[in-house]
């Protein structure tokens, strides 16, 4: 087991992180979101969602202290932004 650290800063409406397919929850200090659990060491995915203003840019960082992993984009026209489903080993 590793301990897992996100980061996602810049969002003024709202986000959501899920990993391995569940819903993680996420606390909230103003437009940042933040969450810290376990996850079993091996092949994991997470996938990032972010509300805001259209153009708004939005960063993330997911880490497990060895391995990290950094996201940054901008609000679509839509008002939102995704890391997508990507790929995170934990050692």
């Amino acid at each position: 087991m590793a301990e897992i650290s996100v980061t996602i800063e810049n969002v003024t409406r709202e986000a959501k992180l899920t990993w391995d397919g569940e819903s993680v929850p996420l606390s909230q200090s103003k437009n940042k979101y933040t969450a810290k659990f376990n996850a079993p060491k091996g092949n994991n995915t997470y996938a990032i969602l972010v509300w805001g203003p259209p153009g708004d840019e939005w960063k993330a960082t997911v880490t497990d202290g060895t391995t990290t992993q950094k996201h940054r984009g901008h609000m679509s026209t839509a008002g939102y932004g995704s890391s997508g489903t990507t790929p995170f080993q934990v050692k």
